[in-house]
């Protein structure tokens, strides 16, 4: 089963994400992700989807800074649905704020992958 964006959207608290209403086409906009944001997304009848960058578009800069962000901190054990992994959380940190797509969402259609998108 895969993961749900319900079930992660908060993880993205406070990150810089775009969120798009599927209904009204129309981008809510670019922002710091607030509580009342969240509550919207997670009570709203209506399809909300966030932007998010899939690992791969990572560029040599952050991997970098990845690398770095993993040899100055300590490991922990991090549950995504039925896997288990060991991770650093500052590394899990710094891939939400870069608007990383850690779940699958958008494989699963739930996230739109904004190196997709033309730039204006």
């Amino acid at each position: 089963m895969a993961i749900q964006l319900k079930d992660v959207i908060h993880l993205y608290l406070g990150q810089p994400v775009s969120i798009w209403n599927d209904v009204t086409e129309v981008w809510i906009g670019y922002r710091k992700m607030t509580a009342s944001d969240l509550r919207w997304i997670l009570t709203s009848r209506v399809n909300y989807k966030i932007l998010l960058r899939p690992l791969e578009s990572m560029t040599d800069v952050e991997s970098k800074e990845v690398l770095e962000i993993a040899q100055q901190s300590g490991g922990s054990v991090l549950t995504l649905g039925s896997f288990m992994v060991k991770t650093r959380w500052d590394e899990v940190d710094y891939l939400l704020a870069k608007g990383f797509d850690l779940f699958g969402l958008i494989e699963s259609g739930q996230a739109i992958d904004k190196t997709t998108l033309q730039q204006s």
